[in-house]
């Protein structure tokens, strides 16, 4: 059978169904996503790079997780679990930005979002994660407890310790609220948009490459060993 044949053309195939819809899908969260990661995480620089390679790993399954009914939530959980790996040293991901034609951020982010991120990181994981899917995303209390697996009540309770430790940690009175003032989330989309993003076509021509790695060369094609006896 004519493997690498077949192997090459299940993959321009593939080309063209799991890019439906990606570029669009691409353009439309990546500032989401980036904001979100660098709230969590709390390294600008870990953000880029762990939404960078989300991307990729996206659109290596779009055909499936474009049916999602939020493909950007996966995403985002991926992004997250590389921040938390931390599975590059910082040179290397400077050179990972090079390769994907991206720089890293180019503008220093002001005093207001550095104090937000140095507050977030001091919140427990828990609370930090719900502060940011409710108040950075918009996501309904609902929606926080169906992603984080947990029930309503505690992400409550979550947000309402986060929103009095933040309060204490940057002055501001936030006591009985349930949506925060926007100004103190709105600078982490502002640093978010400084981000020069990879784009489109460089990051499934690295997803391509991957792909070819693992499958590994195509199959050439020989002769058999009785056509070889009988000429």
């Amino acid at each position: 059978m004519l493997a690498g044949v077949a192997f090459e053309g299940r993959r321009r195939e593939q080309g063209v169904a799991e890019d439906n819809g990606f570029e669009d899908f691409y353009r439309g969260t990546r500032q989401r996503i980036m904001a979100f990661l660098c709230a969590m995480s709390g390294d600008l620089v870990e953000a880029q790079d762990a939404a960078q390679e989300a991307y990729v790993r996206a659109w290596q399954r779009w055909s499936t997780i474009s049916t999602y009914d939020d493909p950007e939530a996966w995403v985002r959980r991926v992004g997250y679990r590389l921040c938390l790996n931390r599975w590059r040293k910082a040179k290397n991901r400077i050179v990972a930005y090079r390769r994907l034609g991206a720089d890293p951020v180019t503008a220093a982010p002001g005093e207001d979002t550095l104090a937000l991120v140095a507050a977030l990181k001091k919140l427990p994981r828990s609370e930090r994660e719900a502060i940011t899917l409710h108040h950075l995303l918009d996501l309904s209390v609902a929606d926080v407890a169906a992603q984080t697996g947990v029930p309503v009540n505690t992400i409550k309770t979550r947000l309402v310790r986060g929103r009095r430790t933040l309060a204490s940690l940057l002055g501001r009175d936030l006591s009985g609220s349930t949506r925060m003032p926007d100004p103190l989330f709105q600078n982490l989309f502002t640093v978010a948009d400084t981000m020069k993003w990879a784009p489109t076509a460089v990051v499934r021509e690295k997803a391509r490459r991957r792909a070819r790695i693992v499958e590994g060369p195509t199959t050439r094609i020989r002769p058999s060993a009785n056509r070889s006896r009988s000429a």
